[in-house]
């Protein structure tokens, strides 16, 4: 049987590598976002109108994968905290 507060643990350090690669990503994908509004300033004609077209998607579907990275990180911390009153002395 493991033991219950190795296991917190190092749950504990998963959690904060998804945490910071969450922001990571989310603040790279904002500077790539910044730098879009920037072209697009300038950016005319059928690529613009098609690269505009993928851009949107790409937008979607990364806003759904943080959604659901958070959905999953909040089930993480639920069970952690599960795990961390099981883990409690018993009075």
């Amino acid at each position: 049987m493991a033991d219950a507060t190795l296991l917190a643990q190092h749950l504990e350090r998963f959690d904060d590598a998804v945490q910071r690669h969450l922001q990571l990503v989310s603040d790279e994908f904002s500077h790539l976002q910044r730098s879009w509004d920037d072209l697009r300033d300038c950016y005319e004609g059928v690529g613009a109108d098609r690269f505009e077209a993928v851009w949107t998607g790409t937008v979607r579907r990364f806003e759904e994968y943080l959604q659901r990275s958070e959905a999953l990180r909040a089930v993480l911390q639920e069970r952690l905290a599960a795990l961390r009153r099981f883990d409690e002395p018993a009075t």
